[in-house]
């Protein structure tokens, strides 16, 4: 929405480092579905789920349709949480 804001002005505050704001458009654009779909699918085929609520409601309902839902998914190994 910003245009430069978001997408150059970062990275100059940093420096150059490239780990921070926009990525350049040549790589991402260069890679296809096939490298992304390698990159991804472990994660959506087993890895871990996390739920968040948000806003006014009933706890034991959101956790009977959780359960409902999520709960008869199979289950995954737990990986190593990102940091808060």
């Amino acid at each position: 929405m910003n245009g430069p804001l978001e997408a150059v002005i970062p990275r100059l505050l940093a420096d150059g480092d490239v780990r921070i704001g926009l990525p350049p458009a040549e790589p991402v654009l260069s890679r296809t579905m096939a490298e992304v779909q390698a990159w991804l699918n472990p994660q959506l085929q087993s890895g871990p789920i996390e739920v968040t609520v948000v806003g006014d409601c009933d706890v034991e309902a959101v956790i009977a349709a959780a359960g409902a839902t999520l709960g008869a998914l199979p289950t995954a190994p737990l990986g190593p949480r990102p940091p808060s």
